[in-house]
């Protein structure tokens, strides 16, 4: 089990799976954590600042990159099912 300071960015839905998107204070990064392995949760009085970099639009935009890498596509439009997905600007 670990201990997490999480600025908590989306909640999306997988199947029967709902992850919550994170930018992880300690791993410098961004997480995502399945809801239902999540076991104890204690909300501070923390704020967070808007800050580029992270942000959830952050988030998709390095995830849709690194799947750009992972396929090496370079041409700019990527795909799901033949249609295309909308970049994050």
């Amino acid at each position: 089990m670990s201990k997490r300071l999480a600025r908590p960015l989306g909640l999306t839905v997988f199947d029967s799976a709902w992850l919550l998107t994170i930018w992880c204070e300690s791993a410098q990064d961004f997480r995502h954590l399945r809801v239902d392995r999540i076991h104890h949760v204690l909300v501070t009085e923390k704020r967070f600042r808007d800050e580029r970099g992270r942000r959830f639009a952050d988030c998709l935009a390095q995830e849709e990159q690194n799947l750009r890498q992972f396929c090496g596509d370079d041409s700019g439009k990527l795909s799901v099912n033949d249609q295309p997905m909308e970049s994050v600007q």
